[in-house]
């Protein structure tokens, strides 16, 4: 699993959850501070997380699949936060790219802006999406 956009609201919490599910994930986003603390949320909680260590954007979305391969595995799934990503175009253009970039079959999920006290919610919903679209 890549995470674009894991280091605050939706974002982090979608890793954190789909780490305690069991998923390996590899976490990217703009600010590389706010994505190691994420990462550090998910190892303290015993899960296997990688970071890749550009800030991604602007690191095109084609360097953040090569560099989550390079550190763990190829990704078979994919969320993008829109946070992450100055412009809905700009979020459209990573959308389109991601479902290019992965095998078919692959999940790509879009994690739309929500209010902080929404954010467990959209993540318990974006990662029962995961599990459904990996037939478990």
């Amino acid at each position: 699993m890549l995470g674009i956009g894991a280091g605050d609201g939706v974002g982090r919490a979608t890793a954190l959850h789909l780490a305690a599910l069991g998923a390996a994930v590899v976490l990217a986003g703009p600010t590389l501070s706010d994505v190691v603390e994420t990462a550090g949320l998910v190892a303290a909680a015993g899960g296997t997380v990688r970071v890749v260590e550009q800030p991604c954007p602007p690191c095109t979305l084609a360097d953040a699949i090569r560099l989550a391969t390079a550190a763990l595995d190829a990704p078979t799934d994919l969320f993008l936060g829109a946070d992450a990503y100055a412009s809905p175009d700009d979020l459209a253009a990573a959308e389109r790219e991601a479902r290019a970039s992965l095998a078919p079959g692959a999940h790509v999920t879009v994690l739309r802006r929500v209010p902080a006290s929404e954010a467990k919610a959209a993540a318990e919903r974006a990662s029962r999406g995961f599990l459904e679209a990996a037939g478990r």
